[in-house]
């Protein structure tokens, strides 16, 4: 039935065409509905979800009150809340949350519904998703999804990029982006942890070969020799075939003035990247290898 709401629409005209039905691919335009001299567009009744839509009107009309129905159904709201939960926040959280998060969707306080502002908001802010965590044992949280993971690392070490050298680290972490292999995106909405009953979207795309690329693609962009005479902004050179291209370069200037002192630095590093003090299990371990590595001992 929702199919027949979609007839008749093609793409816009590309510059001197006139309109015709199976019009070329125009990605630069909203596309538009053939209804003259031919109606390719279903003009019978159709029913929505329940909803009986009356015949005999225009693609764009039908459109728009298929598009009422959806958005009033009271499905949407937990649907939207609990997706955005995830991508945001955590990928399992308790009923309570999504239900709370629903309820701002379906009125921000001022009868709006479908304010995502607001429903943003709210789950940035909800008591779950600020209470205290175990930094070792737990459920909470998500796996961030290749293109946060690497920009979340150049804006947490206050690099600078045009986004060309993330390209390629991005695409062998199975995120190759604007072009998702499939409508639903990457990876599947309702994955789930492979050994658990966890769901997590984003291990949807992680498996042996994805994961080794996080870490080599990583320790490829913060390793690189491309610096200035002091040794204190390093990364990869912009791309010359680039318009405006600047490259990506994060400055180590603050972080080498803690090279002596290994605790400063670990400590540092967590606080950037992690925003909490490491396990004392982890930063023992991490600390072990710093002073190795300065003592001039190949660890690999």
């Amino acid at each position: 039935e929702l199919s027949k709401v979609f007839t008749g629409w093609t793409y816009w005209p590309l510059a001197g065409q006139s309109a015709r039905w199976n019009a070329p691919i125009n990605y630069a335009f909203n596309m538009m509905p053939i209804e003259s001299p031919t109606n390719y567009h279903d003009t019978g009744t159709k029913n929505i979800l329940g909803y009986v839509m009356p015949g005999g009107r225009s693609a764009d009309t039908d459109l728009r009150e298929a598009l009422g129905v959806i958005f009033n159904n009271p499905s949407v709201g937990p649907f939207i809340s609990k997706q955005l939960i995830q991508h945001l926040v955590s990928s399992n959280p308790t009923p309570a949350y999504v239900a709370r998060i629903t309820a701002v969707f379906n009125n921000n306080g001022a009868g709006v519904r479908g304010d995502l502002k607001a429903v943003v908001r709210a789950i940035i802010l909800d008591p779950e998703a600020r209470a205290p965590r175990n930094p070792v044992v737990g459920t909470f949280g998500k796996l961030k999804e290749p293109v946060t993971y690497l920009t979340g690392l150049v804006r947490a070490l206050g690099g600078t990029s045009d986004g060309v050298a993330l390209i390629g680290p991005a695409r062998a972490m199975g995120q190759d982006v604007y072009t998702s292999p499939t409508v639903f995106k990457y990876y599947p909405a309702d994955f789930v942890v492979p050994g658990t009953n966890l769901a997590g979207p984003q291990f949807g795309i992680l498996d042996a070969t994805t994961y080794f690329a996080r870490a080599n693609n990583i320790y490829s962009l913060i390793t690189s020799t491309a610096c200035d005479a002091g040794l204190s902004v390093c990364g990869p050179n912009a791309d010359p075939s680039v318009a405006g291209a600047v490259g990506t370069k994060f400055n180590w200037a603050a972080m080498k003035g803690m090279a002596t002192t290994p605790e400063t630095l670990v400590d540092y590093a967590a606080a950037v990247l992690l925003r909490a003090p490491l396990p004392k299990y982890q930063r023992d371990a991490i600390l072990k290898a710093v002073r190795e590595k300065n003592k001039g001992v190949r660890l690999f």
